[in-house]
């Protein structure tokens, strides 16, 4: 999936729940239209998605207010990046 199909999917698809879109080449400004887009997303999984960084995920986590789970498995961000993008109602899923 790319930054183009993740947009047509979020523009056809404005009340998506869930969406796995991991190991994909989607990057930071991919998961910010969906968020934009996508007012109801409570699920996302972008594990392995070696184009997301911290400041991309940072933008969903506060645009997105619905989501509850975001998975990051295999994404470079430290441990103090993975506690800024915390906050009561979200679970982020990882593996340490």
């Amino acid at each position: 999936m790319t930054n183009t199909t993740l947009l047509m999917v979020s523009k056809q698809c404005p009340k998506l729940k869930e969406i796995e879109i991991s190991g994909c080449g989607v990057t930071d400004e991919g998961i910010k239209l969906l968020s934009l887009s996508c007012k109801k997303l409570q699920y996302l999984d972008v594990s392995f998605c070696g184009k997301i960084s911290f400041e991309g995920l940072k933008f969903v986590v506060s645009a997105a207010a619905c989501l509850r789970f975001l998975a990051i498995w295999g994404l470079n961000l430290s441990e103090e990046a993975q506690n800024k993008l915390r906050r009561p109602s979200l679970w982020l899923l990882k593996t340490h």
